[in-house]
């Protein structure tokens, strides 16, 4: 949930379509990752490798952290080597996002603070923008909610000013969800407002999906809750995102469990486990 697609390797070189979503999870792995993790080890010592060293750390920080670590590490050394103080605050972010996978909180903090210094160093506004949102990530898990909300908030001002509507909209999204965990509602509904307002225009169906969950999540009385949970479903299946699908289904069996319709319940928890097993299937 944290960030804006972002290019770490320059458009034209090894690959074109080598770009982050730092945004919310599923994360979009390319096809060719295999070949791309053979390639990178024959690439000459120079700033494409630490480029696409970033980017490998990146991929595989969820699925695989300690590999990715090993990726950033390489990446920061070798950008300390070459002067490059804008791939080695990348090294330190891939990082702080690996052991944010391993619940390393304090060392995730760590690294993404030291990411925040290099970034601003070289003024690398986007990035600088990651890297606090990815902090009030990591501060709203481990339930500093204030304090998530300062870091969220100090991310949304640079993406205003950047005038980025896909970054402001996931900045709106990860304070709602802040403010849901504070159970204030009122501005959690505020935020999550915003975030769709921006998104309609863009088509960014997966993401509303996302969000309309978040607002079933926070309506006290359970016929809002199942309208929102049927509008989420609905995004969802027009962006055709599985990921999606698979929580709006148990949104809506959990909500039949509550007013306890049975049927209904188990008709969706079985659409649910059949959805999860043609997905994995896709993702393995």
């Amino acid at each position: 949930y944290t960030s804006p697609l972002e290019p770490f390797l320059p458009l034209g070189t090894i690959s074109r379509w080598i770009v982050l979503l730092l945004l919310f999870v599923p994360i979009t792995v390319p096809a060719q990752l295999d070949s791309l993790m053979q390639a990178v080890e024959t690439m000459p010592e120079e700033q494409e490798k630490v480029d696409l060293l970033n980017n490998l750390a990146y991929y595989t920080h969820q699925s695989d952290p300690t590999l990715s670590i090993n990726y950033s590490t390489r990446g920061r050394k070798l950008s300390k080597r070459l002067d490059y103080p804008q791939g080695e605050g990348k090294s330190y972010y891939t990082e702080g996002a690996a052991r944010k996978t391993l619940a390393q909180y304090p060392q995730a903090l760590s690294y993404i603070d030291t990411a925040i210094r290099f970034f601003e160093r070289v003024n690398d506004q986007m990035r600088l923008a990651i890297c606090l949102g990815t902090k009030g990530l990591i501060l709203n898990e481990i339930q500093q909610y204030t304090e998530a909300v300062n870091f969220h908030l100090q991310a949304l001002a640079i993406n205003q000013e950047l005038k980025d509507p896909l970054a402001i909209a996931v900045d709106y999204n990860n304070l709602s969800v802040c403010f849901l965990r504070m159970n204030q509602r009122d501005y959690a509904q505020t935020y999550l407002k915003e975030a769709v307002d921006l998104l309609k225009p863009l088509q960014e169906f997966a993401f509303i999906s996302r969000i309309y969950g978040n607002y079933s999540e926070s309506m006290l009385d359970l016929a809002s809750q199942k309208q929102y949970i049927d509008s989420a479903l609905a995004y969802a299946a027009q962006s055709r995102d599985d990921y999606y699908l698979l929580g709006n289904l148990h949104n809506l069996a959990s909500y039949f469990i509550q007013i306890e319709e049975w049927d209904k319940a188990e008709t969706y928890i079985l659409q649910e486990i059949a959805l999860a097993e043609t997905y994995n299937e896709q993702v393995n």
